[in-house]
Parts: structure tokens; C-alpha cells; sequence
């Protein structure tokens, strides 16, 4: 295989139409992966129209699941607008799952506007949890989204509980103020409990004196046991150095005999 594969290396170095079908040829015919893998990179590098044919009809047609995955792949980092309309199809209508991520993570690799749109799109129109999940992580690592809108409406009003502590977990990766206030903000607006779990959680993450203050709040309040448990056991991200005087207070002022416990242990 080791030899086939060099073959197909050395046969991209060829501009000629038959050189081009040999390359198609052991994508879909060659018993190895790896070779497999080679010739298809090799077609990919060559950016033309017709490449961009075949790795589309590979995509669609090819039985091989890993072939596919590759194909789109390669769709991605060709990083041309062009292809948003292809791989955004892919990622809402192809029945494997894991093909679909695939498209929505090749989409993530097209700087073009366009294909922050073609993820946004994605969000409001898959029925898939985990493809919905998959454009949130992409769409929070882009400026041209702007990530902290969409999370913060996804985390306070998407109908998905997942979509929505995913939503919450990442702001805390946004280092601003404005992100601290969202999570302040889904804090005391989320409905379901686990949501404002999360957003402890992703507060503690989040660090700092306005943070710590905003946790200590929540595991004095005398109104959710729960809460304030999670609050004192997010502390422990802000506050390492042992057994700091926020968790005498605690232990002094809670209500709760449980989250005095909690800030004993």
C-alpha cells in the first residue's frame, strides 16, 4: 500500500485528463484507505472545477463511509463560498449523523460570510441535538456571528434544554463583561434549574471578583438549597488558595445546613 499510495502522490503531479481519472479511479476502487486517502487529497489539491465534481460525487454516491468523510473534508479546506449551498444540504438532509457534522465542520473551515449564515441556518432548521451542538461550537469561535447574541438567545430561548446548557457553557469562554452579565442574566431569567446550574458553573469558570460576588449572592439566598450548593462547590474555580474567609462566611451565614456542609468540605 505504502507503494500505491506514492503512485498516487506522483499522479497529482500530472495535469492530464487521464492522470485525473487514475486519481478517481483508486478513490473508489483501491482496497487501502490510506491509498485511498492520498488520491483523494491529491484530487482535492488541484482546486478546479471538476475536482470539486468528483469530490462532490464521492460525497454523494461513494458507498464508502470513510471516503465520503474525507471528501468533505477536503470540500472545506478548499475555503470557497461556492461550496456553502453543497455542505450546508449535506449537514441538514444526509441521514448519517456523523457525515452531517462532518459538513457542518467543513462549513466551519469557509471564512466567508457566508457560511456563518449557512450555520446559523443550520441551528434554527436541524432536528439533530448533536448537529445543533456541532454549528453552536463553530459559530462561537467566529467574530462574523457575533457569538455572544447568539448564545446568549439560544441559552434563554431555544425550545432544546441541550442546546441551551451548551449555549451557557460557552459564554464562559467569551472574556468579556458583557458575557458575565449574560450569565448573570440567565442566572436569574432561566427557568429550569439546570440551566441556572450551568450558569454557576460557567460563572466559576469565568473568574474574578465580580464573579466570586455573584456566587457567594447565590449560596447565601435562603431560596433554592440546590443552587446554593452548586454556587459554593463553582466557587472552588475562583477561590484555590485552601480555605479562604469567603467560605467562613458562608459558613457563618447560610441558611441552609447543607451548603454550610458544602463549604466546610
Amino acid at each position: 500500500s505504502k507503494l500505491r499510495s506514492r503512485i498516487a502522490g506522483l499522479l497529482g503531479d500530472f495535469e492530464s485528463a487521464k492522470a485525473f481519472q487514475k486519481l478517481t479511479e483508486i478513490v473508489r476502487k483501491d482496497t487501502s484507505l490510506e491509498v485511498r486517502r492520498e488520491a483523494l487529497e491529491a484530487i482535492a489539491e488541484k482546486e478546479s472545477p471538476e475536482s470539486v465534481r468528483v469530490l462532490k460525487d464521492i460525497v454523494q454516491k461513494e458507498p464508502s463511509l470513510e471516503a465520503r468523510r474525507s471528501a468533505l473534508e477536503a470540500l472545506g479546506e478548499m475555503n470557497d463560498p461556492a461550496l456553502v449551498p453543497f455542505l450546508k444540504q449535506i449537514a441538514l438532509c444526509e441521514a448519517n449523523a456523523d457525515l452531517a457534522r462532518t459538513a457542518v465542520h467543513s462549513l466551519g473551515d469557509i471564512k466567508a460570510r457566508e457560511a456563518a449564515d449557512a450555520l446559523q441556518d443550520i441551528l434554527k432548521q436541524s432536528k439533530s441535538s448533536e448537529i445543533r451542538e456541532s454549528a453552536i461550537d463553530i459559530l462561537a469561535d467566529r467574530r462574523d456571528a457575533a457569538p455572544l447574541t447568539l448564545l446568549r438567545g439560544l441559552a434563554l430561548g431555544d425550545p432544546d434544554l441541550e442546546i441551551r446548557r451548551t449555549a451557557t457553557n460557552r459564554i464562559a469562554e467569551i472574556k468579556s463583561k458583557e458575557a458575565l452579565a449574560v450569565l448573570k442574566e440567565i442566572l436569574s431569567s432561566a427557568k429550569e434549574q439546570e440551566i441556572q446550574e450551568a450558569a454557576l458553573f460557567a460563572i466559576g469558570e469565568f473568574g474574578g471578583l465580580e464573579a466570586r460576588n455573584i456566587l457567594l449572592a447565590t449560596a447565601l439566598a435562603g431560596q433554592n438549597e440546590e443552587l446554593a450548593e452548586t454556587a459554593v462547590e463553582a466557587l472552588s474555580d475562583v477561590v484555590k488558595d485552601g480555605r479562604p474567609d469567603i467560605f467562613l462566611e458562608i459558613i457563618r451565614k447560610a441558611k441552609f445546613r447543607e451548603v454550610r456542609r458544602s463549604a466546610l468540605s
